[in-house]
């Protein structure tokens, strides 16, 4: 589970990703499945949180890098035809991250997305020409330690 810092990361990173124009289906729920109706489909799924830097006594700030899978699952035209098809949604994905529309920080605790990572193309046992891509998302954000030990408003 992330922080509050890091779930607000995590949710603009979804409302980013359903501004992709071919509007697909994004999920955290890892136990939904991609199925031939409801292509593409992108699945988020938080990783590893580190603190990797700690600063000051009376109000600490915990400098974090949290790590998020971004997993797209489209079907094809053809077997020959998804890799380039992949490669078009994966590039207008990467667009709408990273869009100069939306500021490229998160939030006002100075967060931002950041590409760490890449598999390589799989083949899911899903149907005809499903092919499937993920993307490591590292997200450096602070964590304002001194707001958790103050009372909640109602």
């Amino acid at each position: 589970m992330s922080t509050y810092e890091g779930e607000n990361a995590i949710l603009d990173l979804i409302d980013r990703i359903a501004e992709h124009p071919q509007e697909p289906i994004v999920t955290r729920d890892i136990n939904k499945v991609a199925n031939l109706e409801f292509f593409p489909t992108v699945f988020v799924v938080e990783r590893q949180d580190d603190v990797i830097k700690t600063s000051g006594a009376q109000t600490p700030v915990n400098s974090r890098r949290l790590f998020v899978s971004v997993v797209s699952f489209i079907e094809g035209t053809s077997g020959e035809a998804a890799p380039a098809e992949l490669t078009t949604f994966q590039r207008s994905l990467r667009r709408v991250i990273y869009s100069s529309e939306t500021p490229p920080s998160i939030g006002d605790y100075g967060a931002y997305f950041q590409e760490h990572a890449a598999s390589q193309v799989v083949y899911p046992p899903l149907g005809n020409n499903v092919i499937a891509q993920e993307i490591v998302l590292k997200i450096i954000y602070k964590e304002q330690v001194a707001r958790l030990f103050v009372a909640p408003t109602v």
